[in-house]
């Protein structure tokens, strides 16, 4: 494996510069306010980390993350575009341990 998620044991977001790549935070969004994750998303650009969200499903009652919050964290997402970098965990993790962690 390329690298691990874990779920906030030692916060809930990375520093690109020198994560553990076995063992990345991540923040759970489950039950979130659209507001709370834009902050969350807010936060963690201006400080520079990395930034993994999780949720299990759209719109479940259980441990889900209703659409219209959804929305809310995607229309942010896609006025920050060009400041914010969107992919799967492998794809960032192989990205740092080539170019940003051995630098």
């Amino acid at each position: 494996f390329i690298a691990g998620r874990a779920m906030g044991e030692y916060g809930f977001s990375n520093s690109p510069h020198n994560c553990d790549l076995a063992c990345l935070a991540s923040q759970p969004i489950e039950h979130m306010r659209g507001e709370q994750i834009v902050g969350i998303m807010d936060h963690n650009l201006v400080r520079g980390r990395w930034l993994i969200l999780t949720m299990h499903q759209i719109a479940g009652a259980r441990l889900g993350t209703a659409a219209c919050e959804f929305e809310q964290m995607l229309e942010w997402l896609d006025r920050n575009r060009e400041r914010v970098w969107v992919a799967p965990v492998a794809e960032i993790a192989a990205h740092l341990r080539e170019n940003v962690q051995n630098a």
